[in-house]
């Protein structure tokens, strides 16, 4: 933002440093304050970034958009509080229970909906739609994907519901008829059977529900001394911010100690961090095992290396979960 600065202008009106406009004075011969295209840029840009920056696209039409903004940018946008959820115990393969704390929904105007309390309901993910705590189109989802949940709501009839959608939340979903507003709530990883991979959801974190041994791996006895890329695409969706790993080292016939470092791919050698490490001696073996939250890059991969080529074995991870934006803590 600027302060007004043509010739004609009222110096320090506001105070040092601070111009301001005259309407100007005929009689005394004082001119009103000429304008400028820079300046009218300048307000012109600043209520548009602030319009735009809430997600609301402008409408020269409507003259309530700054105020729908800014509504909307104080009630922190879309967002949930204290959501749990779980695979149906009765349909476990197809359908998720949900509950929440609270949740705001917004419309395509910037328009903000709060509801509190949200008592457990269930989405199905077998159910055609566009259709209420079903799916938001007609066919099947395509396997071997993740599936994301979304709260919606109709204001003419006060209803709220769950959809579960395959675009992501930079898009949102396909509403059904009379719905208007939506937040994103979580993802679900939806397996090459057209299954949900059983999982825990608490706030933003989506931990899987399934056996300790060798599930999720994404490398396997990882010998590199030198940062190399692991990919988590398979069990953590490409809206997820961080991976939620386990590190397992086992090594065999190493004298010195083996530490495992890990780094967000694409960050400089200064950001990595020791995740795991193990000391050989007299050629015994040895394991150590960790958890660990790692920031993803869009590719949803991370870089690790070890401090020294290991003898025998190296370093394995496991996806454990996964968290996402929702704006739940």
């Amino acid at each position: 933002m600027r302060r007004i600065s043509t010739s004609t202008r009222v110096i320090d009106k506001f105070g040092t440093g601070k111009d301001g406009f005259t309407n100007g004075d005929a009689v005394a011969g004082l001119p009103s304050t000429d304008m400028e295209d820079v300046w009218f840029d300048h307000v012109q840009e600043e209520i548009a970034n602030v319009v735009e920056g809430a997600g609301i696209a402008l409408d020269g039409s409507n003259r309530a958009q700054l105020l729908a903004a800014l509504k909307l940018i104080a009630a922190g946008a879309r967002r949930v509080q204290g959501l749990r959820g779980n695979v149906n115990a009765s349909t476990p393969l197809t359908q998720f229970d949900l509950s929440a704390d609270a949740i705001v929904a917004v419309d395509s105007t910037g328009r903000a909906y709060a509801k509190s309390s949200i008592a457990t309901s269930t989405v199905n993910l077998a159910l055609a739609g566009p259709i209420v705590n079903g799916r938001d189109q007609a066919a099947a989802f395509t396997a071997s994907t993740f599936i994301h949940i979304y709260r919606i709501y109709n204001p003419a009839t006060n209803t709220w519901g769950w959809i579960a959608s395959a675009a992501l939340p930079s898009v949102g979903p396909t509403l059904p008829s009379g719905y208007t507003a939506w937040a994103y709530a979580t993802s679900l990883n939806w397996n090459a059977s057209s299954n949900i991979v059983p999982c825990f959801v608490e706030g933003s974190n989506v931990i899987y529900d399934l056996p300790d041994s060798g599930v999720n791996r994404v490398l396997s006895n990882g010998s590199s001394t030198t940062m190399t890329a692991v990919s988590c695409s398979g069990y953590v969706p490409s809206n997820a911010v961080r991976a939620l790993m386990i590190a397992l080292m086992t090594c065999v016939g190493n004298a010195t100690s083996l530490v495992g470092y890990v780094r967000r791919t694409g960050s400089a050698t200064t950001g990595q961090n020791a995740v795991s490490g193990s000391v050989q001696v007299n050629g015994s073996t040895a394991q150590s095992s960790n958890w660990c939250d790692i920031p993803l890059n869009s590719s949803q991969s991370f870089d690790y290396r070890l401090s020294t080529t290991p003898s025998s074995g190296g370093l394995s991870f496991e996806v454990r979960g996964f968290v996402v934006a929702n704006g739940d803590c």
